[in-house]
């Protein structure tokens, strides 16, 4: 393995990948001693400081344990015992019963392919859903299910990008991302609004209002549905 000098990720965090895969394939056994700081500086041409950090890293996580005076050991944990998947969810879930729904799913199958569940709450705000997202990075997750946030879309787009950047790959939800071509399970927005709009109009009703967030993709998807629906029918479309 030789570390990428252009690659966007940090060193340390290539280093600490490495280690990581080196013992998901089972090349230390259980309570053997890694490679020395030393060894490790002279094998990859990186700085002793680097080459701490990302030790120190999988020290926190309970995948290596040092011992005075003897060195690092791995160490496998209760945790780690038969699975070498983390996935990352990040997304609204307060108040929000989609957001229950949603995280319940993911467990289910989680349970099924035996795969550990990190759960962080963006509380539907970007700052949050930003810090959320370089918990999940330090925390190695090898996938992340994200619900983009109210936020613009250029700071969602900068959410994703970062996983990305760190060889994290990701799964969007419930709101799509302009111009960005990735992996998404949605529903279908403006089909919903049409046809709630059509049933209501053939029942009779004639003044129906909507009521959205702008701001968000989803929303501006109903209204395109909830537009056509009333124009299909001939009916006055006022926008306040």
């Amino acid at each position: 393995m030789r570390i990428d000098e252009n690659s966007p990720i940090p060193k340390y965090f290539q280093l600490q990948v490495w280690l990581k895969e080196q013992i998901d394939q089972g090349v230390f056994a259980n309570n053997e001693k890694i490679p020395t700081e030393d060894e490790l500086v002279r094998q990859f041409q990186l700085s002793r400081a680097t080459i701490k950090h990302a030790v120190q890293n999988l020290v926190d996580k309970g995948y290596l344990v040092r011992k005075k005076k003897l060195g690092t050991f791995f160490h496998k944990t209760s945790y780690q015992t038969g699975s070498r998947y983390r996935l990352g969810i990040l997304i609204n879930f307060y108040r929000s019963g989609f957001g229950i729904e949603f995280i319940r799913g993911a467990a289910d199958q989680a349970v099924e392919h035996n795969c550990h569940l990190v759960l962080c709450n963006s509380y539907d705000l970007y700052v949050q859903a930003d810090e959320q997202a370089d918990r999940l990075i330090e925390q190695a997750v090898t996938g992340v299910l994200f619900m983009p946030t109210a936020a613009a879309d250029e700071k969602n787009r900068a959410i994703v990008q970062k996983f990305l950047q760190h060889g994290i790959p990701v799964v969007i939800a419930d709101r799509v991302i302009p111009d960005l071509d990735i992996d998404k399970v949605i529903t279908d927005n403006y089909d919903g609004a049409y046809r709630i709009t059509r049933h209501l109009i053939d029942h009779g009703h004639t003044r129906i209002a909507i009521v959205i967030n702008t701001l968000l993709n989803s929303a501006r998807e109903r209204l395109s549905g909830y537009k056509a629906a009333i124009l299909d029918s001939r009916l006055l479309y006022v926008l306040n």
